[in-house]
């Protein structure tokens, strides 16, 4: 019985990831009609944070998450300002062009 209850709640955590991840292409795509190529590599840069801010300073994960929103808003940020509003009355390729740069360049320093 034990067994069921962990691969079932392993099983709704990772449904509920993927949810998250779907969630977003759909709102980036709808809100911008530009395609991000970079959301895998988006998604594994909150994870890298989280398991940094959490075992790296030994906090609780309660404490750990208003470290981990504060460090994920300043990537996005940087991303956004230094990447996205330049290109901005531009046509979407070319935003799309920059996030698979930006995929491939995150995949570049991972290997």
């Amino acid at each position: 019985m034990e067994f069921l209850l962990q691969v079932l709640g392993a099983g709704l955590l990772r449904g509920m990831s993927y949810t998250l991840i779907a969630l977003s292409l759909v709102l980036i795509y709808k809100s911008s009609e530009v395609f991000n190529f970079a959301i895998g590599e988006f998604c594994t840069m909150g994870a890298i944070l989280f398991y940094l801010v959490h075992y790296t300073l030994n906090l609780p994960i309660l404490a750990t998450f208003p470290i981990y929103f504060g460090l994920t808003w300043v990537c996005a940020t940087l991303i956004t300002k230094l990447l996205v509003n330049p290109l901005l009355g531009r046509p979407s390729l070319s935003i799309t062009m920059a996030t698979i740069g930006l995929s491939s360049s995150c995949l570049a320093c991972s290997s």
